[in-house]
């Protein structure tokens, strides 16, 4: 048994190790998750610049055209926000701790 253990790569304390001969290679700090992400963050940047822009340039027409009914879009947006937030508490507590801290990260990007 001890033998077959040294083929496979376990080392005395049973942690997987590289087989004897081998050098074990490095973990790759970058991943195809944060290459999605990455290209999703660049995405939402692409979107908000070209569609919201005129929250931030008040000259803009759009701006003119919303500025009238801003203090009702900003009684929407607080509603939809405390939804979002609210909903936390139907779900379990470990599932709700999680989406509190996506949430969190979310708003420090923003």
């Amino acid at each position: 048994m001890e033998n077959r253990d040294q083929e496979i790569g376990f080392s005395a304390n049973r942690s997987f190790g590289a087989a004897p001969g081998q050098i074990p290679r490095a973990k790759s700090r970058l991943s195809a998750k944060h290459a999605l992400f990455f290209a999703l963050g660049l995405m939402t940047i692409f979107v908000l610049y070209h569609n919201e822009r005129f929250f931030i340039d008040h000259r803009s027409d759009t701006w003119k055209f919303f500025f009238p009914v801003f203090g009702k879009l900003m009684v929407h947006a607080l509603g939809g926000a405390t939804a979002l937030v609210l909903v936390l508490f139907s779900f379990p507590r470990d599932c709700a701790s999680v989406a509190l801290r996506f949430i969190a990260c979310v708003a420090v990007v923003i």
